[in-house]
């Protein structure tokens, strides 16, 4: 069966409840559930992993964004008119889709910090059906989904390696050369192709990559284990970049240097503004 026939079939099974179930879980692999998720693991689960999760995981996303503005592939609603769109109009290139490369590192990511079958099964189910509504939304090809994948395994192998290698040799990867080559090769990538698609990823990861260094030598906050920590985290941490993230997309800013602003004060609240607000408030 041709990637067009799966996507059709898919579709011929369409309903309007379908579509609800479809697009929520598809939201699973949106930029959203990741602006919330890397916190996240960085507050409430494991802070060194959670940060080294981050890193890898935002490289990885600029990289998925060159390659989909030098491929300049076309989405299949936009190839085949029997192919319907279902849900908001994407405005980027399809090849390979961010959201099969991103939840394969994050959901992978989140399952190996805290391995134990229940979760992994669950994140497994994510990755796999996150995929699976690229298609039947109309967006992307089993191409597409398919390179996604792989990007992700990728991604999340290097993840899995820096995590080993925090435990063998924690002090190299926080050594200020290693810091400096994660920044370089994050503006790098928006030297090289500056989009609405480098740029987030590649400005919150220079902040990630530097900042995290004056949480670590000046604020020194610690992995909370009590449940009323991590309501209270959750509840102070994800206000502020929620309002600037609606401001963001409420004021529709085109100006690729101010949307690098707004993405390196989010790379900042994470990894240094939070924390020490955590720190003061003993939680």
């Amino acid at each position: 069966m041709k990637g067009i026939e799966i996507i059709l079939w898919l579709q011929g099974l369409r309903s309007p409840g379908l579509d609800m179930v479809m697009l929520s879980i598809s939201a699973l692999g949106s930029s959203y559930a990741y602006m919330v998720m890397l916190p996240l693991a960085y507050w409430l689960m494991d802070r060194r992993r959670g940060w080294l999760l981050a890193l890898v995981f935002l490289l990885s996303m600029q990289v998925n964004g060159v390659l989909k503005e030098f491929t300049e592939t076309l989405r299949p609603f936009q190839v085949d008119a029997r192919i319907a769109l279902v849900g908001p109009k994407p405005l980027t290139y399809a090849l390979p889709s961010g959201h099969a490369q991103g939840g394969l590192i994050m959901w992978g990511g989140l399952a190996a910090m805290r391995p134990s079958v229940l979760p992994a099964t669950i994140y497994s189910s994510i990755i796999f059906l996150v995929g699976l509504t690229r298609l039947y939304l109309g967006v992307h090809s089993p191409l597409d989904v398919g390179a996604g994948w792989a990007l992700g395994g990728l991604g999340l192998g290097v993840a899995l390696l820096l995590f080993r290698l925090d435990e063998i040799s924690p002090e190299i990867p926080k050594d200020w050369r290693v810091r400096l080559l994660w920044a370089i090769a994050g503006c790098g990538m928006i030297m090289l192709r500056p989009s609405k698609g480098t740029i987030p990823p590649g400005a919150t990861l220079a902040a990630v990559a530097a900042l995290e260094y004056w949480e670590r030598t000046r604020i020194r906050f610690d992995d909370c284990r009590q449940l009323s920590q991590r309501i209270a985290r959750l509840a102070g941490g994800l206000i502020p970049p929620a309002v600037l993230l609606g401001l963001y997309k409420y004021l529709g800013v085109e100006s690729l240097w101010m949307t690098g602003i707004i993405f390196v004060v989010m790379g900042a609240w994470m990894v240094l503004g939070a924390p020490y607000l955590f720190k003061k408030l003993r939680i």
